[in-house]
């Protein structure tokens, strides 16, 4: 997946780095326009369609394997981190 980045995923948001690991995968994406970012929509959409996979939901609840995403400006400044370790 790190070859197709950056990876531009909707008009304000880029994927800019991911790391996978054993127990849990991180997603980094930069934001255009932080007056545009909604962090709770934001949470909300990606944990709908993290849990609408239902292999990632098995995964979740068999192995204890999480979600990491890390929202920033250009700059680098936060708008928000999040954790998804459950559908439930």
């Amino acid at each position: 997946m790190k070859s197709n980045l950056p990876l531009r995923v909707d008009q304000n948001t880029t994927l800019v780095d991911v790391k996978y690991g054993r127990t849990h995968s991180t997603y980094w994406y930069v934001v255009d326009k932080a007056d545009q970012f909604d962090p709770q929509e934001t949470a909300r959409r990606v944990q709908s369609g993290v849990c609408a996979n239902a292999d990632n939901s098995s995964t979740m609840k068999k192995e204890g394997f999480s979600y990491e995403y890390h929202y920033r400006t250009k700059d680098g400044l936060a708008l928000t981190d999040f954790q998804i370790t459950s559908c439930e």
